[in-house]
């Protein structure tokens, strides 16, 4: 008969395999163990903690088919379920060897890290990640500044947001023409991204550069030639100047502009020369002179005292 199939003399899950079915003694079978057992049926379970597999650091437990080691302080179990040992726990020894992050003894002085805190990267923890090499992680108008394990951001100047260590930031311009006098006295402030210029108002002339206030003197229109046109006199005011009549002229005249002026003809008035005496006109007055038959003084602009001859 199969021995095997009728009986199955191995114990622990041994395999069995018939020899001859002629008769039914051990000899006729062959029983192949698991592993951690021995014995002609498997019986014996294998004392895994022969030859002191703990390494003399701790307390052997046999289990089937492997042991397990309780170690000594200062010791720690390393490799597998079938060659676990103890060995001193490196990472007692060195506390600083994982920087900042978790320690796992390997083996006999040797040891890895894992689970790098935020910020660290490398086989001990120890190298510091420049995030502000990894892209922009401040986002627009920001300055990236690396720190130990982290970073900060700073809005760049002229530009104003809330900073958080280790987070983007929003950073929006800064109008900087919202600040009275910014540009100084007779200037005028255009915004830009980040900064601001001034340029010197209407009649006024100066220097000025790009974030700063500028410096504005007023000019000098009538220094300028026929800036009121003929028979106008200019007078320089701040940031303009005005244009008037000259005596002898009459017209309009508006500030910041020519005037336009004529020839007041002062003959056309009655008796302005006085008795005896005729007007011509000239431009802008006028002059007397006696008529004929009569003798006197005369002075541009006034009447003429003519007596007979």
């Amino acid at each position: 008969m199969d021995y095997c199939t009728s009986v199955n003399p191995c114990f622990n899950d041994g395999i069995c395999f018939s020899r001859d079915t002629s008769s039914s003694s051990s000899a006729d079978f062959l029983c192949v163990c698991k592993d951690g057992f021995e014995g002609m049926t498997c019986e014996t379970n294998v004392n895994d903690c022969l030859g002191s597999p703990c390494g003399g650091y701790g307390v052997c437990v046999d289990q089937i088919g492997m042991h397990n080691c309780y170690c000594d302080d200062g010791y720690t179990t390393v490799g597998t379920l079938e060659s676990l040992t103890c060995v001193a726990d490196i990472c007692l020894q060195l506390p600083q060897g994982c920087a900042v992050g978790s320690c796992t003894t390997t083996g006999v002085a040797s040891y890895t890290c894992s689970h790098c805190a935020s910020g660290w990267t490398g086989d001990s923890c120890s190298i510091d990640t420049d995030e502000c090499s990894l892209g922009f992680p401040c986002g627009s108008n920001t300055i990236c500044t690396n720190t130990a394990g982290s970073y900060t951001c700073a809005c760049k100047s002229g530009y104003a947001g809330n900073l958080t260590t280790g987070s983007s930031t929003t950073c929006t311009d800064i109008n900087e023409c919202n600040t009275a006098g910014i540009c100084g006295s007779n200037a005028e402030c255009t915004n830009t991204a980040g900064s601001y210029t001034c340029a010197c108002s209407s009649g006024y002339s100066g220097s000025s550069t790009s974030g700063s206030a500028a410096t504005c003197t007023d000019n000098n229109e009538c220094s300028t030639a026929g800036t009121c046109g003929s028979g106008a006199t200019c007078t320089n005011t701040a940031g303009s100047y005005t244009c008037a009549c000259s005596s002898g002229y009459s017209g309009s005249s508006t500030t910041g502009s020519a005037a336009t002026c004529t020839d007041n003809n002062e003959c056309s008035t009655a008796g302005i020369c006085g008795s005896n005496a005729a007007c011509t006109n000239t431009a802008g007055t006028y002059t007397c002179a006696c008529n004929s038959g009569f003798s006197g003084s005369s002075t541009t602009g006034s009447a003429a005292t003519c007596t007979a001859i």
